[in-house]
């Protein structure tokens, strides 16, 4: 599936930490979002063992300049200081999301654009978003749901069948977007609006755990002061309910032409 580059870097092998550092998913799932993120740029990858109890060397040879990502432990990328380095995976890093993304286009009008501190925050408080996927017969289908946000990853309950399980089933790639305010003004055939759109790939989740703690996210949103009964709904649901998860790749906000020139007054 991927080429081996005829010139291979040299293997670099990193002594093993004093205390393992958790994995945040089985090797073959890093390996496998590994090679899906880092592809997406063109690159030729091989993956390699080295070293011992799982520490893998990424090698990659871009267009331009050689770089390395030392995966230790599947959990804590680290760049070698040899190397520029390229890219951290979201998934290994936690990196919040950032509006810094080659791959996706930029807002044409600059000057409306939301920083990201405010992009982040319409993502934690937004009472609704629109899930947008590729749907049947390659039409889009454009689902508003309730959901919850931890900082890098959106999260969403649903049935375990459906026009969305299959639309992720057959692509993996979406968009969700959600509108914070939204306030016409008449008198000049404008709106007050903040919105924010991601880009990023859905899986379902697999790990209990996770799917707990992502359900567990939702209701805290919606039902602040969660009670036993609430708890108990949890956990009585959970086997019957599945979650899906999008990691953002890639973020953008914008906000009505008298918001953003009242932000600018007040910076």
């Amino acid at each position: 599936m991927f080429m081996r580059p005829q010139r291979m870097p040299a293997k670099v092998v990193l002594p093993e930490p004093e205390a393992p550092i958790k994995p945040i998913c089985s090797p073959w799932e890093m390996e496998r979002l590994m090679c899906e993120r880092l592809s997406i740029w063109g690159l030729h990858i091989f993956l390699t063992p080295v070293g011992t109890q799982g520490t893998r060397s990424l090698g990659l040879l871009p267009y331009a300049r050689p770089c390395r990502i030392l995966c230790r432990h599947y959990g804590q990328p680290l760049p070698s200081p040899s190397f520029h380095f390229l890219a951290v995976l979201e998934e290994s890093a936690g990196q919040k999301p950032t509006t810094e993304n080659n791959m996706f286009r930029t807002i044409r009008r600059a000057n409306l654009a939301l920083p990201d501190h405010v992009c982040l925050d319409i993502l934690l408080t937004g009472s609704y978003g629109t899930f947008a996927f590729l749907g049947d017969d390659d039409y889009p289908y454009a689902v508003p749901v309730n959901y919850a946000f931890d900082g890098k990853s959106i999260y969403v309950h649903c049935a375990f069948e459906g026009h969305k399980m299959d639309a992720i089933a057959r692509h993996n790639k979406a968009s969700f977007s959600v509108v914070e305010a939204h306030e016409v003004i008449p008198e000049e055939l404008s709106t007050d609006y903040r919105s924010v759109l991601v880009f990023g790939r859905v899986r379902v989740v697999e790990d209990n755990e996770e799917k707990l703690n992502a359900l567990h996210l939702i209701c805290q949103k919606y039902v602040p002061h969660m009670d036993k009964s609430v708890e108990d709904y949890i956990t009585r649901k959970a086997p019957s309910t599945a979650v899906i998860r999008m990691s953002v790749e890639h973020m953008s906000g914008k906000e009505g032409r008298r918001l953003a020139l009242a932000r600018k007054d007040q910076n």
